[in-house]
């Protein structure tokens, strides 16, 4: 096996601030202001949308079409659904630890083993995630007995998954010169599944030995976290909430490994169509592939528990999950029932450069000539021409592929305060998604995340059940 440790040459294909790490950095802080919700049924308008704060995207512009926009991994054709391999992982779920790589990170056996999946010939030299990635490895009894934010999912999901896994692909990288091999950039998607449990049982404390009861599942919810899968505490509770209500949860533990990744993104005045397809391709790689690795793990579940396939499938995603649902329901739209998304936003592009998080993610760095540029920089480009090409182009952003919710029940969360996922923003993926329900809240990102998304949980549930066809 070859393997390359030098930051990657690929550009370190991507990663697009996809909404700023944020979603999250925030659990610590505990400060909200006073929700007062506005309940919008779909189709009535409430509070008209805030278009007061910079341009916009025109929420009537056409829908692209997506379907030949989907990436094609390493020795896959692109009619093969499943673009990578899976791989089960034998740990308990709380001993599961994240780590965020640098330009150092090596390879340990877990790598070696998916590059060797990937290509058994071994005609390629395995590149791993460059800075700002996110991976996961297994932790200690001692490192894994406290855990918070940021530090993996815990204990207070309840009794312990019954399926851990890894989905991972790769993306051919031309040799630099005739003597190299082509490079093969990994990276890996964590997940979880975890079988519903007695609510009535006594599992405040669940010890390590503890598994699931002998609950049968009436649905499985894709549940989809912020950035760098935080915040841990509140998902934890959402998802054993959610399995004390006789579903199965489905758990993305954080969003593709080079998600967050820094890379580089230089414009150019004179030549801006160069770098609008430069922001499309890291972005759309970065939203597909977090779709590609939502197929690969309902393929995988139902392999292994074919007593899943036929029940509903629902997903939720809070803040960064929220903005890849649409494209992860645009990839098997017949796969979903339903879907609730909490702190969604479209416009990836307008919301990496807004978000209030942009400078904690520092995921990806714009330079017009050869100058960093924070945010929308007056003069540095004409940004309002850039984001309509963008938009133009980028297919699988959640401003086209909310479409494919169209005739499905749907539900938001919003908070008119949002800074993190800007407010407008999030009245634009409400418009494309055709005004469905939507609960607004008179709060910021950490407020409608952390706080009222804990008190709205058994309210969410009986919308789901009502979504499903079970109330």
């Amino acid at each position: 096996m070859k393997c390359s440790t030098a930051p990657n040459r690929a550009g370190r294909a991507a990663t697009a601030s996809l909404v700023i790490a944020a979603a999250c950095v925030i659990a610590v802080l505990g400060v909200f202001t006073n929700p007062c919700a506005i309940a919008q049924p779909g189709g009535h308008v409430g509070n008209e949308p805030d278009r007061s704060r910079g341009f916009l995207p025109d929420p009537d512009a056409p829908f692209a079409d997506y379907s030949g926009a989907w990436p094609v991994r390493a020795n896959r054709g692109g009619e093969d659904p499943i673009q990578g391999i899976v791989t089960r992982w034998d740990v308990r779920v709380s001993r599961v630890m994240p780590r965020v790589t640098g330009d150092l990170f090596l390879p340990d056996d877990r790598d070696i083993a998916d590059h060797a999946a990937i290509d058994p010939e071994g005609t390629t030299t395995l590149m791993l995630e460059g800075p700002r990635g996110r991976v996961f490895r297994e932790g200690s009894a001692r490192e894994t007995r406290r855990k918070g934010f940021g530090l993996g999912p815990s204990r207070h999901a309840g009794p312990e998954a019954s399926l851990v896994f890894r989905f991972a692909s790769g993306v051919l990288v031309a040799p630099e010169s005739k003597v190299e091999s082509p490079g093969l950039m990994i990276q890996r998607t964590w997940f979880a599944y975890y079988d519903p449990i007695d609510g009535d049982a006594d599992t405040d404390e669940p010890g390590e030995e503890d598994t699931a009861d002998a609950v049968r599942a009436w649905g499985v919810v894709l549940v989809m976290p912020g950035l760098y899968g935080t915040p841990e505490p509140t998902i934890d509770v959402l998802v054993r909430r959610l399995r004390e209500s006789g579903l199965g949860v489905l758990r993305m533990l954080s969003q593709p490994s080079r998600f967050t990744e820094r890379t580089r993104l230089d414009l150019d005045p004179g030549a801006i169509e160069q770098g609008v397809d430069r922001a499309v391709s890291i972005l759309g790689d970065r939203v597909g592939e977090c779709a590609l690795s939502a197929q690969a793990a309902w393929w995988f579940l139902e392999s292994q528990r074919p007593d899943l396939a036929g029940v509903p499938k629902v997903v939720l995603g809070t803040s960064g999950g929220a903005m890849i649902l649409p494209t992860v329901v645009a990839r098997e739209p017949d796969r979903y029932a339903a879907g609730v998304l909490v702190a969604g936003a479209a416009d990836l592009w307008l919301i990496a450069r807004r978000s209030a998080y942009v400078n904690d993610a520092r995921s990806i760095e714009v330079r017009v000539n050869g100058r960093v540029i924070e945010g929308e920089e007056a003069g540095a480009i004409d940004w309002r021409r850039f984001d309509r090409l963008y938009l133009e182009r980028a297919a699988l952003d959640p401003f086209h592929t909310a479409r494919a919710l169209h005739g499905k029940p749907t539900l938001m969360l919003h908070g008119s305060a949002d800074a993190a996922v800007p407010a407008p923003l999030g009245d634009v993926l409400w418009e494309r998604l055709g005004r469905p329900e939507r609960w607004v809240y008179a709060t910021g990102h950490e407020g409608l995340i952390i706080e009222m998304l804990s008190h709205e949980t058994q309210k969410i549930i009986e919308w789901i059940r009502s979504a499903v066809g079970r109330s």
